[in-house]
């Protein structure tokens, strides 16, 4: 396959699992940003500040900003000072639990119903870098 099928045929993947996850967004009623920003701090093992927020997330600083405003206004998350790290509330985490778990288990179920054959490509270059990795 020539380089630019290959491109083309992963660039419809990313743009249907792009959609995919866009739909999947508006259905909480909450914006992009809100429900990434929400993402990030649900799965992130410790507090984040604004700046990895944007930076891990793919927003800019300013984006994240917003989301955060709206976050705070619904008592999700807390956060000493403005350049300390912020974490979810008790709350924060309950929305959050209830929002995403169901999303992780429709991943993780679609995931392990791919057949070995289509999971396959996913590793070659995997076991490249990771002689150890094996998807069978």
């Amino acid at each position: 396959m020539d380089t630019t099928s290959l491109n083309s045929r992963l660039g419809l993947a990313i743009n249907t699992t792009d959609l995919a996850y866009r739909e999947l967004v508006l259905k909480t009623g909450l914006s992009e940003s809100v429900y990434w920003t929400l993402y990030m701090l649900w799965s992130s093992p410790v507090p984040l500040t604004a700046t990895q927020l944007a930076k891990y997330s793919g927003q800019c600083k300013q984006t994240v900003s917003s989301a955060l405003h709206r976050i705070r206004s619904g008592g999700y998350v807390c956060q000493d000072s403005p350049r300390s790290p912020i974490s979810l509330t008790s709350e924060g985490r309950t929305f959050c639990d209830r929002l995403f778990t169901p999303t992780l288990h429709l991943e993780l179920s679609v995931l392990e119903e791919w057949e070995k054959k289509r999971r396959k490509p996913l590793f070659p270059c995997s076991r490249s870098m990771y002689p150890s990795s094996n998807p069978e």
